[in-house]
């Protein structure tokens, strides 16, 4: 309790007392749409502290080795700490314990750190759960009694965050519907993952399952490309997804798309950068464990406010920094 109430306090330093500190965000690609938002997380609360530099540095497309790179680069300029985004974490076991055997904090978001690297925090949301809220707003419009398939496309298989959600999704549906068929999880990446490939393995799933009760996705690219399908079909099924693609809210919005979970990725980026500025700008030590910034049931509902918090960086921190400071405010609900 004593650390949570440091924390606490630590958090509440006003931007004049910060000291000059030189950070780092480095993540997976500049190309995606979620990692996007992680960036702007980062950006704002940094902006909020005066005397701090950032760099925010990332490939234009999926390589590796480059943002290995691109964090042992950063780790020489960065010395105040870094925050870490990275899907195939193992790569950096290396580079991350050199640098945090230097004395250099790094916090991981969204997929775990390597085991045994120095990084005592990662903050991100519980996967598991996100699949599972997906699974039960579908389900709410598939009778308890029905039978039929429904059928689970991903276009990032392997990938931690993304096998969780499947995982929930699945649990779900053999506890709630145990007279439905799971059929995947389907890889729908095709041979390269662009949309174009997305739409056509979706296309053929769709066309050989055309009674599927619906069409599940734990990945950003695919409610869009399965929005398509049924403009081009002239026929609406239920779909359910992941992520704020901008695509795919507008799916919700023209009713193509059942429902979107967001795994709210602006804020592991605020709250993890906050936290990391906490050490280094107010003395308070970085948590150790997971701290879970929750996520957002998407449907139509709420799909225009979701637009319009949606519609630019300010519109983003105008709504998200007090969801994020109250977070922040009470770590004791949120760090496990």
């Amino acid at each position: 309790m004593r650390k949570f109430l440091m924390l606490s306090a630590a958090l509440t330093l006003s931007v004049s007392t910060a000291q000059n500190a030189n950070v780092a965000f480095v993540y997976w690609n500049t190309a995606n749409a979620a990692f996007q938002e992680m960036a702007m997380g980062v950006k704002q609360a940094v902006k909020e502290s005066r005397g701090t530099k950032l760099v925010s540095t990332a490939p234009n497309g999926t390589n590796p080795s480059q943002v290995v790179s691109m964090f042992q680069s950063a780790a020489q300029t960065s010395k105040s700490g870094i925050v870490l985004q990275a899907l195939t974490p193992d790569l950096f076991l290396r580079p991350i314990k050199t640098a945090t055997d230097a004395g250099i904090p790094v916090v991981s978001i969204d997929a775990p750190p390597p085991r045994n690297a120095g990084v005592n925090l990662f903050v991100s949301n519980d996967n598991v759960e996100l699949g599972r809220q997906v699974a039960r707003e579908i389900l709410k419009k598939i009778p308890a009694n029905a039978r039929g398939k429904i059928v689970i496309g991903t276009s990032n298989p392997g990938v931690p965050p993304i096998e969780a959600r499947v995982e929930g999704m699945i649990e779900v549906i053999k506890k709630e519907r145990p007279n439905v068929t799971i059929v995947g999880p389907l890889e729908t990446r095709g041979q390269t993952g662009s949309p174009s490939d997305v739409f056509t393995v979706w296309n053929g799933i769709v066309r050989a399952n055309p009674d599927a009760l619906a069409f599940l996705s734990p990945t950003n690219s695919d409610p869009g490309q399965l929005a398509l399908i049924q403009r081009q079909l002239g026929r609406k099924f239920l779909v359910g997804g992941c992520d704020l693609e901008p695509t795919a809210l507008e799916a919700v919005k023209n009713g193509y798309v059942d429902v979107l979970v967001s795994p709210e990725h602006w804020l592991k980026g605020y709250v993890a950068m906050k936290l990391l500025l906490g050490q280094t700008q107010g003395g308070a030590k970085i948590p150790t464990g997971f701290w879970n910034t929750g996520g957002l049931v998407v449907t139509r509902a709420n799909i225009d406010k979701v637009l319009a918090r949606q519609k630019t960086e300010a519109s983003r921190a105008l709504a998200l920094v007090p969801v994020a400071r109250r977070q922040l405010a009470n770590p004791g609900a949120y760090l496990k």
